[in-house]
């Protein structure tokens, strides 16, 4: 994969490993498994960013997304990816990335607003970076050759919903391709 992948996300969802827990259910990874992982991908020249699916109300988001940022920072992840479930209060996603992007720590390297997406970049300081993406559940209908996903069944596919093997993906890698609507 090197020179063919800059970056890879990896599902964390949690900084919490209890509520980590709850979440994967019976896959249950530890701070050491996600240091292994990116040790092992940084010696190989890619960088991981941590995401985290937001699926519902979050207590004192700022507190949570804090200790966040600062558990991705000492596990070794260069970024953090706050993403919205479609399947969720929208209006309050809306609201974490707003009062998010409105705290002086933080300044906005990118925004976009697409008729299917929302999106920002935010860094530190320290150049950490923070993404907040509120917009199409798969991308591959929209962008297609931007992820790739690694499912249950091991096997790598061009799309979320496992429509699109990888070994028959038709793109060229390292392109990406916006649908116009």
């Amino acid at each position: 994969m090197i020179g063919v992948v800059d970056y890879v996300n990896i599902s964390v969802h949690d900084y919490d490993q209890t509520r980590r827990n709850n979440i994967f259910g019976t896959y249950n990874p530890k701070d050491s498994d996600y240091r292994d992982m990116i040790k092992i991908l940084l010696d190989n020249g890619i960088k991981a960013t941590a995401i985290s699916v937001i699926y519902n109300e979050i207590y004192n988001f700022k507190d949570w997304s804090d200790s966040f940022i600062k558990w991705s920072e000492n596990i070794g992840f260069v970024s953090l990816r706050f993403r919205h479930n479609v399947y969720s209060d929208e209006n309050k996603f809306l609201d974490y990335m707003m009062q998010t992007v409105q705290e002086e720590k933080f300044y906005v390297m990118e925004q976009d607003a697409t008729p299917d997406s929302t999106w920002y970049i935010l860094s530190t300081k320290s150049g950490f970076l923070l993404y907040f993406l509120k917009g199409v559940i798969d991308t591959y209908n929209v962008s297609p050759g931007i992820e790739f996903v690694i499912h249950d069944d091991g096997l790598a596919y061009a799309d979320f919903n496992k429509n699109t093997p990888f070994d028959e993906y038709k793109f060229p890698i390292g392109l990406i391709f916006d649908k116009i609507v």
